[in-house]
C-alpha cells in the first residue's frame, strides 16, 4: 500500500470493534482525514495515548480502500496541561470541535494556516490567562477569517459603511455587525453594545501575548457570546455539541 507522513491534531475518535479505533485528524498537509489505529483499544497499545483528543501528532500512514491506516506514531505534544484543568480541557474540546464542523473531508485548501492556528490556541489554553474565553473567542474569529466565513466587525455587514456611530446591531443572517441605518433591516437582528464590537474587533487582532492578558468589561461578555455563537451557529446550521458542557462550567464559576 502508498505511505504518505502528516502532522495531525485529534479531533475525535470512536471505537471499531473490540481493538481498533477510528481517529479523526486535522492535517497540515492533506486537511480533515479519518484513520485506523489497529490494537489502539489495547491497554498494551503503544497507540494507547495517541488516540487522545487534541494530541499532536506526526504519522506515517497507509492509503487505504475505504480507510487509511497509522503505521507509525510519534507524539509531538499531548498538551498534558489541558487534561488535569476541567476548563482548559473543556474549551480545548471546543476547538476540536469546531475545526471538526469547519472543515471538509481531504480538503487541503488553507489546511497548513489552520493547523498553526489550531495548534498556536492550543498552546495559549496552557498559559494562565485573565480569561480564558479570550482564546477561543479569538480562535472563533480567526479559523473563520482563514476559511472565508469571517462576520463583518469593522464594516457593517448590510451597506458596507465604516461602523463608528452607535447603536449598533449584529444579524448571523447578514454576516455579521450592522451600522445605526441597517440594525433594524434584519428580523434576525438584536442589539450590539460599541463595547462588545470594540472586544470582537480586539480579539480578531490582538497578539498571543495580549490575549492571555485581556478582559474585557463583564457587561459585554453575554453579547461577545451571544454574536459569536449565533453566528457559528447560523453558518455550521447546526449546534456544537461541546457548547453546552462549556456553559454549564461556566454557570458554575459564576
Amino acid at each position: 500500500m502508498p505511505t504518505y507522513t502528516a502532522q495531525a491534531l485529534v479531533l475525535h475518535r470512536r471505537s471499531l470493534g473490540e481493538h481498533d479505533r477510528v481517529l479523526t485528524l486535522f492535517t497540515k498537509e492533506h486537511g480533515k482525514i479519518s484513520a485506523i489505529a489497529k490494537g489502539s483499544q489495547r491497554a498494551t497499545s503503544r497507540l494507547v495515548g495517541a488516540t487522545e483528543p487534541f494530541t499532536h501528532l506526526r504519522l506515517l500512514l497507509a492509503t487505504g480502500r475505504n480507510l487509511d491506516i497509522i503505521t507509525q506514531c510519534e507524539i509531538v505534544n499531548a498538551f498534558p496541561a489541558l487534561r488535569t484543568d476541567i476548563e482548559r480541557l473543556s474549551r480545548a474540546a471546543y476547538i476540536c470541535d469546531l475545526l471538526d464542523v469547519f472543515s471538509h473531508d481531504h480538503d487541503a485548501t488553507s489546511s497548513e494556516a489552520v493547523f498553526d492556528l489550531t495548534c498556536a490556541a492550543l498552546l495559549l489554553l496552557t498559559q494562565p490567562s485573565e480569561w480564558l474565553d479570550s482564546i477561543i473567542h479569538a480562535y472563533d474569529i480567526r479559523l473563520l477569517e482563514v476559511l472565508g466565513y469571517a462576520p463583518a466587525i469593522e464594516y457593517c455587514a448590510h451597506c458596507g459603511e465604516p461602523l463608528q456611530e452607535p447603536p449598533f446591531g449584529f444579524s448571523p443572517a447578514a454576516g455579521g455587525a450592522l451600522c445605526k441605518r441597517c440594525h433594524h433591516t434584519f428580523l434576525d437582528a438584536f442589539p450590539l453594545p460599541a463595547d462588545a464590537l470594540t472586544a470582537l474587533q480586539t480579539l480578531r487582532t490582538a497578539s498571543p501575548e495580549a490575549l492571555l492578558h485581556y478582559s474585557p468589561p463583564k457587561a459585554v461578555l453575554p453579547y461577545i457570546e451571544r454574536a459569536l455563537r449565533s453566528f457559528i451557529r447560523f453558518r455550521a446550521e447546526r449546534p456544537l455539541r461541546t457548547v453546552e458542557f462549556l456553559d454549564s462550567l461556566r454557570a458554575a464559576v459564576n
